[in-house]
C-alpha cells in the first residue's frame, strides 16, 4: 500500500519534552487549541482538560455549600431595613385608621346631630309662634321619621360607605442586585454638592476609548447641530449642510417666523427636528426640503426634546406636549398636554427637559432652588432629585442615566441608575460649548462635541450661536458599542 503523501505536524508534546527530531508525528488535532499530538499524548491532554473540569466543578460545589450556609446564617442586621419599614408601614396604617376613624364620626354623627338640631328649631318655633297646622305637622313627622330611619342605618351600619385601598405586596417591595461596570476607576457615591470626587462616566469610557469619526472646522454661522453622516448650522432663514463623505457643502432655505431655539437630530425620523418660538419643523438634509410640523400663535415654545417616535415640548406657559411623530410629517398628533400645577407648581419654572424610552425628564427651577424630576409617559411622579445648581440641558444616556449641563458654571453632572448626582469633571474639563448625545438606536451611541473660542466660553448652552468670524471645533463620534 502506497503511503501517505502529506506529512503530519509534529506532536507539540513531544517536542516540549525532547526535541523536533525525536517528537513523533501529530496524528490527532485537538478541535480546541488546535494543536496536533500523538496518540498516547492526545489521550495525556485530554486527562488535562478532564482535571481542569473536576477543579471547576470542585470550586462549584463549594460556592453551592457557601450558598446552602449563606441562607441559613444571613445576619440580623441584614434584614433591619426591612424592619424598620414595616415598623413604619404599620404605625403609618394605625394612624390612617384612626383619622378614618375620625373622619367619620365628623362626616355621620355631626350630620345626624345637624338634622335633629334644624327638626329641634322647626318644633320650637311652631311651638313659640302657635302658627302650626296639620300639613306642617305632616312635614314634622316626615322629617322625623327621617331622622329615626336614619339612626336605624346607622346601627345597622347600612349608611356606611366605606372605599378602602387594596395593597398589592407582590410589588410594594423592589429590589435588585447593583449594576456591575466594567471601568477602570472607582465610581464615587457623591451628592450633588459634591465638588471633588470624580465620576467616571459612560461618556467619558466612550471618549477615551473611540477617536473621532470626523473632525473638522466650520465657519461661527447659526445653531450646530449633526448626525453620523453630515452637519447642519441653522441661522434664522437658511441652513447649511456639510455632507462628511463628500466633502461638500450647500444650503437651502428654512422659512422659520423667528431664531431657531434648539436642534435635534431624530435617528428614528433620520431628520433634524428645529423648535423655534412658533413652530416645530423638520429638516431633510438629503432632499434639502424644511417641513413645519407645528405651527402656533397661542403659546410660545422654549423646549424639545424626541426619543424614537415621541416628542416632547415645553411652552413659554410651564405646558408639556408629548407628539407621536410620522414618518409623514403632516400625520404627526398631540398624545398629552399637561399644565401646572401637573407639569409643576404655579411658581415654578422649567428649565430643560428631555425624555427616554421610559421616563419624561423635567429641570425645575423655584427661585434659588432646583430640582431634577422624573416623570412615566402618563406624567407620574416616580423619582424627585434636589439640586444645588440649576440645570439648562438635558439630555438621555443609555442605562437610564442622564446628562445634566448647567450653563452659569459651564458644568456638567450625571444622574446614575441609584438617582444619584455625580460630577462629571471630564467633560467639564473639555471646555466644549456643546455636547449632544444622541442612544434611540440600541447599542449604538452619536456623541457631537462643539467647541468654540475660550472667550465666549460663558454664553449660555440652550441659546449657543457661534459668532460669524470665528471657527468651531467639531467632533462627531459614532460607534456601535
Amino acid at each position: 500500500m502506497a503511503a501517505c503523501s502529506t506529512p503530519a505536524d509534529k506532536c507539540v508534546a513531544c517536542i516540549l519534552q525532547s526535541n523536533e527530531e525525536k517528537a513523533k508525528p501529530g496524528i490527532v488535532q485537538c478541535a480546541g487549541c488546535q494543536k496536533s499530538f500523538c496518540v498516547n499524548h492526545f489521550v495525556e491532554h485530554r486527562k488535562v482538560l478532564s482535571d481542569k473540569l473536576d477543579g471547576i466543578s470542585m470550586q462549584r460545589d463549594s460556592a453551592r455549600a457557601c450558598i446552602e450556609e449563606m441562607s441559613e446564617q444571613i445576619p440580623a442586621k441584614t434584614f433591619k431595613p426591612i424592619e424598620d419599614w414595616k415598623k413604619e408601614m404599620l404605625q403609618t396604617v394605625e394612624d390612617t385608621a384612626n383619622t378614618a376613624k375620625r373622619k367619620f364620626q365628623d362626616l355621620v354623627i355631626d350630620d345626624l346631630e345637624q338634622q335633629c338640631k334644624e327638626l329641634t328649631d322647626e318644633i320650637n318655633s311652631f311651638r313659640n309662634n302657635d302658627n302650626y297646622f296639620e300639613t306642617d305637622l305632616r312635614k314634622l313627622q316626615s322629617k322625623a321619621e327621617l331622622l329615626n330611619q336614619d339612626l336605624s342605618d346607622l346601627a345597622s351600619f347600612r349608611r356606611i360607605r366605606l372605599a378602602l385601598p387594596s395593597l398589592d405586596s407582590s410589588n410594594m417591595v423592589q429590589m435588585k442586585l447593583p449594576e456591575i461596570e466594567a471601568v477602570t476607576k472607582d465610581k464615587s457615591e457623591t451628592n450633588d454638592d459634591s465638588d471633588t470626587d470624580e465620576y467616571y462616566s459612560v461618556i467619558q469610557q466612550f471618549l477615551e476609548k473611540y477617536k473621532p469619526s470626523v473632525s473638522m472646522e466650520v465657519n461661527g454661522r447659526g445653531y450646530i447641530c449633526a448626525s453620523s453622516t453630515m452637519l447642519i448650522q441653522n441661522e434664522w432663514n437658511s441652513i447649511t449642510r456639510h455632507v462628511f463623505h463628500r466633502e461638500s457643502t450647500s444650503s437651502f432655505a428654512c422659512n422659520s417666523s423667528s431664531s431657531p431655539l434648539q436642534l435635534k437630530w431624530s435617528e428614528w425620523l433620520q431628520q433634524f427636528i428645529i423648535l423655534d418660538a412658533s413652530n416645530i419643523m423638520v429638516a431633510d438634509a438629503l432632499e434639502k426640503v424644511c417641513k413645519t410640523v407645528l405651527t402656533t400663535a397661542n403659546q410660545r415654545f422654549k423646549y424639545l426634546s424626541s426619543w424614537k417616535s415621541k416628542c416632547v415640548v415645553v411652552d413659554a406657559a410651564n405646558r408639556v406636549f408629548v407628539y407621536q411623530m410620522k414618518n409623514d410629517f403632516a400625520e404627526w398628533y398631540l398624545l398629552y398636554c399637561w399644565s401646572p400645577p401637573t407639569s409643576c407648581a404655579p411658581s415654578e419654572d422649567i428649565t430643560a427637559i428631555s425624555i427616554n424610552g421610559t421616563y419624561i425628564a423635567l429641570a425645575i427651577k423655584r427661585e434659588e432652588r432646583y430640582r431634577f424630576v422624573l416623570h412615566n409617559y402618563e406624567l407620574k411622579r416616580c423619582a424627585t432629585i434636589h439640586l444645588n445648581h440649576p440645570c439648562t440641558s438635558i439630555q438621555a444616556l443609555p442605562s437610564n442615566k442622564w446628562l445634566l449641563y448647567d450653563s452659569t458654571q459651564t458644568t456638567y453632572r450625571i444622574v446614575d441608575t441609584e438617582k444619584t448626582v455625580q460630577n462629571e469633571p471630564y467633560l467639564t474639563s473639555l471646555a466644549i460649548a456643546e455636547c449632544q448625545v444622541t442612544c434611540e438606536k440600541d447599542g449604538k451611541l452619536l456623541v457631537v462635541l462643539v467647541k468654540k473660542p475660550q472667550q465666549h466660553q460663558q454664553e449660555n448652552f440652550s441659546t449657543f450661536r457661534s459668532r460669524q468670524s470665528e471657527k468651531n471645533e467639531v467632533k462627531i463620534y459614532d460607534y456601535q458599542l
